[in-house]
């Protein structure tokens, strides 16, 4: 199943679905998440993978609704937790974004995984801006 931090954006849905269309792809929406049922849904996931766009804007909707709360039981019951951007670097303890294009800012992930993750690690400016602040973190930290 995929799920999408990118405000519903249907080209995004277009493309998993024609990435993965031999595996019996379904996907979520934002108002799918308070669904009565929702927790069953996600528990009968083998995978959820959740894609790019805003990850602050994202975990804010997920805490709203609760949806936070069903990835995490759903996690606990064996479902693979996978992403690409912002939906990778949501599982981990702390993340770290552009607030503006000067400044950077970090903030609590979901807390799943230790550490933090940088996507989009090979753009330059994000690389110094991420190396400068994890060279002052305690935890341990990835780079994507």
């Amino acid at each position: 199943m995929y799920c999408y931090s990118k405000y519903d954006a249907q080209g995004y849905i277009d493309n998993f679905y024609g990435a993965f269309n031999t595996e019996h792809p379904s996907h979520i929406t934002i108002r799918n998440f308070e669904s009565p049922n929702i927790q069953e849904i996600i528990n009968a996931l083998d995978i959820l993978y959740v894609g790019g766009g805003n990850t602050h804007y994202m975990l804010k909707i997920w805490q709203k609704t609760g949806f936070d709360n069903v990835v995490r039981n759903a996690y606990q019951n064996g479902v693979i937790l996978a992403g690409i951007s912002a939906g990778a670097m949501c599982w981990f303890e702390t993340c770290y974004r552009e607030k503006n294009e000067e400044e950077y800012e970090e903030f609590r992930g979901l807390g799943m995984l230790k550490g933090s993750l940088c996507p989009h690690y090979n753009d330059i400016e994000r690389r110094i801006a991420f190396d400068n602040w994890a060279i002052t973190q305690k935890n341990s930290t990835l780079y994507i």
